[in-house]
């Protein structure tokens, strides 16, 4: 077990240990927001795979485990550092990270552990599977039943709270929506000219290259769409885990494709698009909804997962059936002066639910409360 970035403990700091099987996505996103935006009596910790450590930012309190691969290795690794930290150190509160680390915490919960925990899962694992299948059932069940061992579970959209009321999962459930840190670049506004401003309508996606983010369909319905208009632009900004998606994109045309980019190229991107296209075929949130409307930028999300609760339809975006047809249709049909007079709308939405400020508040709350008994 390494640790890393040593602070001093204060007899009145609250001590929260974050125990994760992974960070990648984000889970580093969300711890990360954590860090950078808690107030000083608040000591945050992370457990997390040596291999991930430069998921997370600088300033964040690391403690390495080994383990390359996801398995058995890496969860027995994973149990015995939290257990030898937890004697350690004597955390206030333990807050479990995603579905992997749940046995961990049942493991903890049936030898003794006294401590509060929060579990959340970002992103329930069933709502990934094929609605009424067995496998889907089996997880329900599993999942449903490890996440009452926490005091708490967070689910980070109203989607998934209503999965877990819906298919009645154990324990104490709050919705705290996901959100994004400040932004470093001002959010382009209605009306905004910038250096950079071409008569092409310019579309943006951000996501990994897989079936979950849907880009296979975007390419299809740009395709189509481009044959009715060509003043159609799309921009793609990651990076591919099947081959056939990276030879589709370059036999596109009018398709540019970036790679994945820092943070700052990300934020200049995000305010360059007349709109970002979210098409996953499930979401437990969608962070690059709040990354877009950050700078001002509408978005147009698929119908499926937490996705259409995070867009007001006509007013910071739209929402469109997953299917190639409509997503072509609904391409067609936008209007560069109408998605800029939405730029406002999608700013105000950003600070108003989006924003660190905003989650830190929900969050300090509910730990708060936990640790004081109420």
């Amino acid at each position: 077990m390494a640790s890393s970035n040593q602070q001093t403990d204060k007899s009145s700091d609250i001590k929260i240990l974050s125990v994760c099987e992974t960070v990648k996505g984000g889970i580093a996103t969300y711890l990360n927001l954590i860090d950078k935006y808690k107030d000083d009596g608040l000591m945050h910790r992370v457990i997390l795979p040596d291999i991930h450590r430069d998921q997370l930012d600088s300033n964040s309190h690391k403690i390495l485990y080994s383990g390359d691969k996801r398995g058995i290795a890496r969860l027995i690794s994973l149990f015995k550092t939290t257990r030898t930290t937890i004697k350690k150190w004597e955390p206030d509160l333990i807050y479990f990270h995603s579905s992997f680390t749940m046995p961990i915490m049942a493991m903890l919960r049936l030898i003794g552990l006294k401590s509060k925990i929060i579990y959340c899962a970002h992103g329930w694992g069933a709502l990934s599977i094929k609605k009424g299948s067995l496998k889907r059932k089996l997880i329900e069940i599993i999942e449903g039943y490890l996440c009452g061992f926490a005091n708490t579970a967070i689910n980070i959209s109203h989607n998934e709270i209503n999965h877990a009321r819906s298919v009645n999962y154990h324990g104490n459930h709050v919705v705290i929506e996901n959100a994004v840190c400040e932004p470093t670049l001002p959010p382009r506004l209605a009306g905004a000219k910038t250096d950079d401003n071409p008569p092409n309508l310019n579309l943006l996606f951000v996501g990994r290259f897989d079936r979950q983010k849907g880009l296979d369909i975007l390419l299809d319905a740009f395709k189509a769409a481009s044959v009715k208009r060509n003043d159609l632009h799309l921009h793609v900004i990651g990076d591919s885990v099947l081959h056939q998606y990276k030879t589709s994109i370059s036999d596109t045309e009018n398709v540019t494709f970036y790679g994945w980019l820092s943070s700052a190229e990300l934020e200049k991107h995000f305010s360059r698009a007349d709109i970002v296209i979210v098409p996953s075929r499930w979401e437990g949130f969608g962070l690059v909804v709040a990354e877009s409307m950050r700078a001002g930028t509408p978005v147009m999300v698929s119908d499926k997962g937490s996705l259409p609760g995070l867009v007001d339809e006509g007013v910071t975006g739209y929402i469109t059936q997953l299917n190639v047809s409509m997503l072509s249709e609904k391409l067609i049909s936008l209007s560069k002066s109408k998605l800029d007079s939405l730029r406002d709308n999608c700013y105000e939405t950003y600070k108003n639910r989006f924003s660190a400020k905003r989650y830190i508040s929900e969050f300090k709350d509910l730990y708060e409360n936990l640790c004081m008994g109420k």
